[in-house]
């Protein structure tokens, strides 16, 4: 693939058919090999663990390179909500609950367990508008603090909704109440 005695060199028809070999041998895998894709997704990202303890984004999920990245690791590396359900290990007591024991991308061990809680796919949007600045701004929020008290659930009312509007109902009355 490159010239002799230059291996900086890449001559672009031996990086196409390196390319091509790769995918092949991906192919033969997947089809004969009786694996999953998601495994030998694993498999090639742990072979490439040491080239990505320092590289990081905070726009793409370095992962699977498709999505926006929301779950961070204490290693500096950041998921998708995807990635965390395809390689995190799912809890039994929970099936919107995944735990992370180590980073996909540099594998990294979790000194402290990583359970990352995904919204349920049969959930769909929920959409929260709250209506009435300045003082009518507490009744709305007080209302809200009543009903996730008498659902008496272990999770916070906003973790129910994708997507909030508020007009005028400013931090100051939510960290009131």
């Amino acid at each position: 693939m490159a010239f002799e005695g230059s291996p900086d060199v890449v001559l672009f028809a031996g990086f196409i058919n390196g390319i091509e070999n790769q995918f092949r041998e991906l192919f033969k895998q997947l089809t004969h090999g009786g694996k999953a894709s998601a495994d030998i997704h694993k498999d090639t990202l742990r072979r490439f663990a040491g080239y990505w303890r320092n590289i990081y984004s905070s726009s793409t999920c370095y992962t699977c390179l498709r999505r926006r990245p929301q779950h961070g690791l204490e290693c500096g590396h950041i998921n998708c909500e995807n990635c965390v359900v395809v390689f995190g290990d799912d809890c039994k007591d929970d099936p919107c609950d995944f735990k992370i024991h180590h980073c996909f991308l540099c594998g990294a061990e979790m000194s402290e367990q990583v359970v990352v809680k995904v919204h349920p796919p049969t959930a769909g949007v929920g959409v929260l508008c709250v209506d009435g600045g300045g003082t009518r701004g507490v009744l709305p929020l007080k209302f809200m603090k009543r009903i996730e008290d008498r659902i008496g659930l272990q999770i916070p009312l906003q973790r129910f909704f994708k997507v909030a509007f508020g007009i005028s109902s400013g931090k100051f009355k939510l960290a009131k109440l």
